[in-house]
């Protein structure tokens, strides 16, 4: 969709705003999971939130569309500007999936690698992170729920300035490996560098404050990774994305189990945070090689 709907100029622009989405529902989730939990229990919350999901499948199925030549709130001029810069037409997709091409490019590896520790890292703040704030640091419930919606209030402006800055790095400098892989390392060092401190610290609400940081510099590069996959794919940017993506769920799956048997086997938390930080360290390393300028197919 993002490729159809946006030039390659614009397209980390357009998808920090989707994932500004994302940011904002994570942000109000737990205060207000918190709260309804208090008033009324787990099923009615579980209820309520599936029906928001239905309505909004009823409202996106009516509203969007594939391309944007089928919009009828797209006029000519938009569309010109929607195609200028694209390397070849879209109307080119087949479902011929060059498969074999997909899986053993070592490009495709390198990525799949990096956006393993995106995956492995947010999955932390979804998992653990009311459980640390909560028994780790001590704090309160009522200040848990507030404290656990911080990192992705924070994250807002990451989302939106990593869209920003790779858009205008590859509009001012022309170079994509600028764009993208040094958003992308410079993201994952710094959040890997914040992570660390938190072990460090033995003030509570800085922990929590750092916590915020680290993922604020992750989503930093969410737009940078899945530009790359638009600027390497092509064509064929559904599945790249796709297998991308699966891979980082991989990583998320794995988060919260190696949080918890290190936990057990350990009993400190100074453990999880230093291999989250490795795996980081080990994904900024992936961004330095993956060469945005070399597709799938070349």
């Amino acid at each position: 969709a993002v490729s159809r709907w946006f030039s390659p100029a614009e397209r980390g622009h357009g998808l920090s705003r989707s994932f500004i989405g994302l940011a904002t529902g994570s942000a109000i989730t737990a205060p207000l999971v918190f709260t309804m939990l208090e008033w009324q229990g787990w099923r009615w919350t579980f209820v309520e939130f599936g029906l928001i999901g239905l309505i909004w499948a009823v409202i996106w199925y009516r509203w969007f569309r594939d391309r944007p030549e089928d919009h009828p709130g797209v006029n000519r001029l938009e569309l010109e500007l929607i195609h200028t810069g694209r390397r070849e037409s879209l109307e080119a997709i087949t479902h011929a999936v060059p498969w074999k091409a997909i899986l053993i490019n070592s490009n495709m590896t390198f990525i799949c690698m990096m956006y393993f520790a995106f995956g492995y890292g947010i999955y932390f703040y979804i998992t653990w992170l009311p459980t640390y704030l909560l028994e780790a640091r001590g704090f309160s419930i009522n200040s848990t729920k507030w404290l656990s919606s911080l990192p992705w209030v924070v994250s807002l402006g990451g989302f939106w300035f990593g869209g920003w800055i790779t858009d205008t790095l590859v509009r001012r400098t022309g170079s994509l490996r600028i764009a993208r892989n040094g958003i992308g390392a410079v993201g994952y060092a710094a959040s890997a560098l914040a992570l660390i401190a938190v072990t460090r610290t033995d003030n509570d609400f800085l922990a929590a404050v750092l916590l915020a940081v680290a993922l604020c510099m992750q989503t930093t590069t969410t737009s940078a990774a899945w530009s790359v996959c638009l600027d390497i794919g092509q064509k064929n940017t559904g599945v790249v994305t796709g297998l991308m993506n699966t891979v980082g769920n991989i990583g998320g799956a794995l988060a919260p189990l190696v949080v918890g048997y290190t936990l057990k086997a350990w009993n400190s938390w100074t453990v999880p945070f230093y291999i989250m930080a490795g795996v980081f360290i080990i994904g900024a390393a992936m961004w330095l090689i993956i060469d945005p300028d070399r597709t799938i197919e070349s």
